[in-house]
């Protein structure tokens, strides 16, 4: 029989597969890029193709035909995060970075809808309380009421009240239960065993990890990078009450850290725990999972995690991913500020030529990005113009 948490848990995942899906699929379509040109961008990009699944790939390959139609959140996020000429009203902080409560652009909400995502991505035995279910739709709502706004389309919220208050008939039902078999396989196509380790009497957890965090460690240790940390995440889904956990792990948190893994914070949903993780754990697979087996039993431990599956519980390792600035051609035209001038549109510059462009925004994103076009004196100058 159904629970009233089942259902609750249904309504959430129906509304983020239909009702954020469309809202991430329209802000993707808003630039007015022809599909084509995006393809075309996306196929000629060997390292950004290198990164995707096979359905990821042959979904790609339908975006001339069809648009967004066929995409999943992830997969644009993906694209959005890579191809910066897509989304123009970039996140307020970073991408990869969960917004503040204050932060509404388009990047903002791409980041919110993605983490309501990533909150079901997991799950195992789906069941959410009442105040979680009353949380979580209240973000829907406000993500839906800015996409209104910008999009001119205002039809989001009504039908995100439909899903948060009316009847589920068989055929939702039976829609739903498609979804998680969806889900079901391709988390079990895009997950590597790391380790198992037993957290509780009668109940063990196994780490996974993702393809993106098996190349990015592969790679880490092909430049034999030592030094250094790196932001990850470990999701616990199935975790009971994870709303209250997430309080008594941050009050503890001075405990919970190893010498190799240190905890930042935690999010509810699905439990997430976010971490900087030393990148010399990750050239020695031995000391990696001895490493997560000691901060996973210390988690059990400090907050007296409680899980729905009684024998076994799935943990995801993933390293946060920082936008790769190399994936996009350098176009042969750029927008810049020179000293005394106003804005014009030229050639790119050359290696050997210096021009001075004011910085306003310190930021390592803009300073990055301006210095794959111009020679900079970081001291002197202020930006104005990412391009």
């Amino acid at each position: 029989m159904v629970t009233p948490g089942q259902v609750r848990y249904m309504r959430c995942r129906l509304a983020v597969d239909d009702v954020l899906t469309q809202i991430m699929k329209e802000y993707m379509e808003q630039s007015g890029t022809q599909p084509s040109s995006i393809e075309s961008s996306i196929l000629n990009n060997n390292t950004f193709m290198n990164r995707l699944y096979p359905d990821e790939m042959r979904i790609i390959q339908t975006l001339t035909a069809n648009g967004f139609e066929h995409f999943n959140i992830s997969l644009m996020y993906k694209i959005a995060r890579n191809f910066s000429f897509l989304i123009s009203d970039k996140p307020a902080q970073k991408w990869g970075t969960n917004p503040r409560e204050d932060d509404c652009t388009v990047g903002d909400d791409m980041e919110r809808i993605r983490g309501c995502r990533n909150k079901f991505a997991h799950v195992n035995n789906p069941s959410i309380s009442k105040s979680l279910f009353h949380t979580l739709f209240s973000r829907f709502i406000q993500v839906a009421q800015r996409a209104e706004q910008h999009l001119k389309n205002t039809t989001f919220v009504h039908r995100l009240r439909q899903y948060q208050t009316c009847t589920l008939d068989p055929e939702m039902e039976n829609r739903f239960t498609k979804l998680e078999e969806k889900y079901q396989q391709e988390i079990a196509e895009l997950k590597k065993k790391l380790v198992k380790t037993q957290v509780k009497v009668c109940a063990n957890a196994t780490i996974y990890m993702d393809k993106l965090t098996q190349e990015t460690i592969a790679e880490s240790r092909g430049e034999n990078h030592k030094e250094g940390m790196m932001e990850s995440t470990f999701t616990f889904p199935g975790i009971e009450h994870a709303e209250n956990s997430v309080t008594i792990l941050y009050d503890r948190k001075t405990y919970l850290s190893t010498e190799a893994i240190v905890f930042k914070h935690a999010e509810e949903g699905c439990l997430v725990l976010f971490v900087d993780i030393a990148i010399g754990l990750l050239q020695d697979d031995s000391l990696l999972k001895r490493e997560m087996e000691s901060f996973i039993q210390r988690a059990f431990k400090v907050a007296d995690l409680q899980c729905f599956s009684r024998e076994n519980l799935e943990v995801f390792f993933s390293i946060i991913e920082e936008t790769d600035r190399t994936l996009e051609t350098k176009p042969d035209k750029v927008e810049y500020q020179i000293q005394g001038t106003t804005m014009a549109q030229a050639q790119a510059p050359r290696e050997v030529d210096t021009y001075p462009v004011f910085f306003q925004k310190q930021t390592m994103e803009c300073l990055e990005l301006c210095k794959t076009h111009f020679s900079i004196d970081e001291s002197t100058f202020t930006c104005v113009e990412i391009g």
